[in-house]
Order: structure tokens, then C-alpha cells, then sequence
């Protein structure tokens, strides 16, 4: 455990340079440079980038098997037909804006 009054809270990690200091920042800098790794395997591999994604891939949990249950279930999803309307209205400003704008 960490002392609260070594702790630097903008930084993120313990200040100073007691060897405790050095051994919990050199850890934190260990997991982030992971973090950033399965962050980039992600994109490279083409699959959606979350936090989740990312914290499962680091954790070494899989979420590419999926149950019968939710297949059966994302198979039969439809969406409404008000649903499709505002989808496409909203991509028709995108292509007529010209410029990148975000869905509200």
C-alpha cells in the first residue's frame, strides 16, 4: 500500500525517489506500455476498441466465444423502421455537410 503523502495525484504514481517510489513507478509504467499494446493489437486486428476490449485482452480474457443464447438473440435483432429513418436522414447531413460530424 501506497502512502497518500507520497502519492501525486496529477502524475498518477508515488513522488520521490525512495526505492519503493521507483519499484511501484516502474510497474505502473510496465502495465501502461501493456495497455497500450493490447490497445494496438485491437486496431491492428481490426476489432472494436473499448476499454473492456482492452482490459480483457490484458487480463488474457477472450470475449470472441459467444453463447448460443446471444447469437440466436443478435440474429433476430431488427431494428424499428423509425429507427432506420433517422439513421439514414442523419447520414444524408454527413454526405451533404461535407465535413465529419457527430450523431446526437
Amino acid at each position: 500500500m501506497v502512502s497518500i503523502a507520497i502519492w501525486d495525484f496529477g502524475k498518477g504514481a508515488p513522488k520521490g525517489t525512495r526505492e519503493e517510489s521507483k519499484q511501484i513507478n516502474a510497474y505502473l509504467d510496465e502495465v501502461r506500455l501493456a495497455l497500450g499494446n493490447c490497445y494496438k493489437e485491437l486496431l491492428l486486428k481490426g476489432k472494436l476498441v473499448t476499454a473492456k476490449a482492452v482490459k480483457n485482452l490484458y487480463l488474457g480474457e477472450t470475449d470472441e466465444t459467444f453463447s448460443s443464447d446471444y447469437i440466436t438473440e443478435a440474429k433476430q435483432f431488427r431494428p424499428s423502421s423509425h429507427t432506420l429513418f433517422n439513421l439514414k436522414q442523419k447520414l444524408k447531413k454527413i454526405r451533404l455537410g461535407g465535413q465529419l460530424q457527430f450523431f446526437t
